[in-house]
């Protein structure tokens, strides 16, 4: 009996423990670097680049290169021309943080560690990454964790099983032929990485442009935070 309530307990531990943390997993520290952009700004972090600018009044994108270097412009998802004129922004920046507003939202940029924020315009958070939590890389597979407010709710993803509000709930996104489905059965026939979250009358959407397998956690792995990934490809959302 000793034995067992042991290994439970190193169990919990294990389950606790920051991704970045585990064997093979790293985060890309701190900003050492910022290029101002005419549509916002590019960090970097050693050798890794993280690219914020803004797409629209109230779309903004967020791109990582952890080896330095972008990929050549191209989605499956996002027509071309689909933002033909992106607001030019003004830069700001302070020893800790680099700000800017995009006439429908701000963005504040932390820097030690790399911590990203989206803001409406009277500085309540809409988004934010979660404290202690940067986003990882293990060789080409990613993860980013997001704060998870008790009072949010999120929807969508494509075709689901199980309630509408996928909040406490985690799903796979890859197209599967899933012959006999029931309620558990995840992935299914389509999958749509971008999902709606609600909060007090207010709603955000996020959109991971990614044709890998991915993932979704809205609060199965932690009750704090809801996370997102994928095994290879840009992290770009």
């Amino acid at each position: 009996m000793r034995m067992v309530k042991a290994l439970l307990v190193v169990g919990v531990l294990v389950a606790c423990e920051p991704l970045q943390a585990l064997p093979g997993w790293q985060s890309l520290g701190n900003v050492s670097g910022v290029v101002v952009l005419p549509q916002g700004v590019e960090l970097q972090t050693g050798a890794a680049r993280v690219r914020v600018v803004a797409a629209s009044t109230n779309v903004v994108r967020v791109r990582y290169a952890p080896q330095g270097s972008f990929p050549a412009e191209h989605s499956f998802a996002v027509l071309p021309g689909a933002f033909p004129s992106p607001p030019i922004v003004e830069v700001q920046q302070f020893a800790d943080a680099v700000t800017f507003k995009t006439g429908g939202l701000q963005v504040r940029i932390l820097k030690a560690p790399l911590q990203i924020l989206f803001l409406d315009l009277k500085g309540n958070v809409i988004s934010q990454d979660q404290p202690g939590f940067p986003a990882s890389f293990n060789g080409a597979a990613f993860r980013v964790w997001k704060s998870m407010p008790q009072d949010e709710h999120y929807f969508a993803l494509g075709d689901k099983t199980g309630p509408l509000d996928h909040r406490n709930l985690a799903f796979t996104m890859w197209n599967t032929d899933a012959f006999g489905w029931q309620e558990s059965t995840d992935p299914l026939y389509k999958d749509i990485p971008f999902f709606i979250a609600t909060r007090q009358g207010a709603a955000y959407g996020l959109f991971l442009d990614n044709t890998y397998r991915t993932s979704f956690d809205f609060g199965k792995e932690s009750r704090d935070s809801y996370s997102f990934g994928a095994d290879g490809g840009e992290l770009d959302y």
